[in-house]
């Protein structure tokens, strides 16, 4: 009986190894090259890039026509899966309101660099580059109005805690600093950063997950409305880089909350929206953090899902100006 178990065992093991190299070795005898675009050409007009720390990063900054009648600075983080895109009904609005206004694309999101194994995705890094980033375009005196939806709420807080003085207000978007982020025990973040996971990622994302009728269904929870046609296309279109899947699984291996701490003093205003229909996160998120700040004030946008600022842009908009 004992040699038989000994036996089967040693099938399951060899059957378990054969899979393990199959998995290993297949990823790479497959297309991931299916509608790839140029990561090199400026998706829009006034697209810019800038390397960072040898990181190449997507940005997008607009001003008034005339400097003097300037009358302050504007930043606009987007969230995860996100991109400036997502900014497109609010910041010529902010310009024509006299507003200096500066769009970025996180690493791995949008048009910014998305080779895997060069960044680090913590929101402090992020937080450090943006600032660097913000200092290379000769803006180094200049206090800013940071604004940032859901994922990006975390990076323009730890913008504030890595330069306070810098800071004007902060607005938060259906998110706030300290959620959950992508945290995961070491042994499986091990797991994922093994090159043939990486390298399924980016074959199950090109043939399975990156096309219009998917981001159609995932903005539909998102917006709580159908999405349109351009809507979609518009979040797939930095999907169809090269490294896609691997450089956002790499987001989540390496992504760290900011840390929000009871008694932090804050002189700033605060200034939270939230769709009153977000399905992705809910307002006890905002009211656990407005505990810890009660000096933030919550602006409810009726109907919104988890993207006020693009299906409610007209309330938006004049929201964070009149703030």
């Amino acid at each position: 009986m004992k040699k038989i178990l000994l036996k089967i065992l040693k099938r399951l093991g060899y059957a378990l190894l054969g899979l393990f190299v199959l998995g290993s070795i297949l990823p790479y005898f497959l297309s991931v090259n299916k509608e790839l675009i140029d990561e090199t050409k400026p998706p829009f007009a006034d697209s810019k890039f800038i390397k960072i720390d040898e990181v190449r990063w997507h940005y997008r900054l607009n001003k008034p026509s005339v400097d003097s009648l300037t009358k302050g600075n504007i930043l606009l983080v987007h969230g995860f899966s996100g991109s400036t895109f997502c900014w497109r009904n609010n910041s010529q609005s902010f310009v024509d309101s006299g507003y200096r206004v500066l769009m970025v694309d996180l690493p791995a999101f949008g048009f910014s660099e998305k080779q895997y194994n060069k960044f680090n995705h913590s929101v402090t890094s992020h937080a450090q580059s943006i600032w660097r980033l913000i200092d290379s375009l000769g803006l180094k005196n200049e206090k800013w109005s940071l604004c940032g939806h859901s994922m990006g709420a975390g990076v323009v807080w730890e913008m504030h805690n890595e330069a306070a003085s810098r800071v004007y207000k902060i607005f938060l978007v259906d998110g706030v600093a300290g959620m959950d982020g992508f945290s995961q025990p070491s042994i499986l973040k091990f797991f994922l950063k093994y090159p043939p996971i990486l390298r399924w990622a980016n074959v199950l994302g090109k043939s399975t997950f990156f096309n219009p009728e998917k981001f159609k269904d995932l903005l539909e929870s998102a917006y709580n409305r159908p999405a349109t046609h351009q809507e979609a296309s518009g979040y797939l279109r930095p999907f169809l880089i090269k490294n896609s899947g691997s450089a956002i699984l790499e987001a989540m291996i390496y992504s760290k909350v900011s840390k929000v701490k009871k008694n932090t003093p804050i002189n700033i205003p605060i200034h939270i929206a939230w769709g009153s229909n977000d399905q992705w996160v809910p307002k006890t998120t905002a009211d656990s953090f407005m505990i810890k700040y009660p000096q933030s004030q919550l602006t409810m946008f009726e109907g919104a899902g988890h993207c006020p600022m693009e299906t409610h842009a007209v309330d938006f908009n004049r929201w964070l100006l009149n703030n």
